[in-house]
């Protein structure tokens, strides 16, 4: 994916300024404060806003160019806050995702989810809803996929389980989150992102103290583990 120059005004108000990303291998992550536009940008690289200026291209191709099915089956979108599934089975949230017939049980197995499979989704927990909306945007199979905030209300083994999945799959991330710890283990590429920019780009080695002080405003410690792995731990 190559978005060139994006920018994009909300009630007159400039929201995403002159904005270039390139998207491809791996897990890109943006990090950047509440109420900056991240959400907004996701939605304009997904094809869900289009009057923005600028260009967006998937593998040549403009994406204003290409019909709602073409964009379909190059790209897959999620955000909890606009997913409302009420009665709707478990069962059926994956039917209505599995367009390539794949055994997504293997996905609910290895969260312990299967006997959840036939129950309504309102009667699973706020965690077990999470892990289920993403695993049904992953069993869509598209090369590309955008997850607004996916870590959010998993507990630690949930979580833990989610970042394998997506370290194994051969699919391409770009998430947004603020668990930056997590964040700064599982992504390939930092976008560090404030007022609506990108202030710079590069690797995990982006996420320095001071760095993150000037997104945030905020203090941070920076641990390495055992493995060499940066850990963020904000300093209250």
């Amino acid at each position: 994916m190559k978005a060139d120059n994006i920018s994009y005004s909300y009630e007159k108000e400039q929201v995403i300024k002159d904005v270039s990303i390139r998207f491809d291998v791996g897990v890109t992550t943006l990090i950047g404060p509440n109420g900056s536009g991240k959400s907004t940008l996701l939605k304009i690289l997904s094809g869900q806003i289009k009057n923005y200026s600028g260009s967006i291209e998937y593998d040549g191709d403009n994406i204003k160019n290409l019909s709602v099915s073409q964009i379909s089956r190059l790209l897959s979108y999620f955000n909890q806050k606009e997913q409302i599934y009420g009665l709707i089975s478990v069962e059926s949230i994956f039917e209505m995702s599995n367009l390539k017939n794949i055994d997504y049980t293997k996905y609910l197995d290895y969260f312990g989810l299967t006997d959840k499979l036939k129950l309504p989704f309102n009667q699973l927990s706020g965690g077990q809803q999470q892990v289920i909306l993403v695993l049904a945007v992953m069993v869509e199979q598209t090369p590309y996929v955008y997850l607004d905030e996916p870590f959010n209300n998993l507990d630690p083994l949930y979580k833990a389980k989610l970042v394998k999945l997506i370290k194994r799959s051969e699919q391409n991330f770009f998430i947004v989150d603020h668990d930056l710890d997590t964040l700064s283990i599982l992504a390939d590429r930092i976008l560090l992102y404030k007022n609506g920019k990108i202030v710079k780009s590069g690797s995990v080695e982006l996420l320095t103290e001071n760095n993150l002080k000037n997104i945030f405003g905020t203090e941070f410690k920076i641990h390495q583990d055992v493995n060499g792995n940066r850990r963020l731990i904000q300093d209250f």
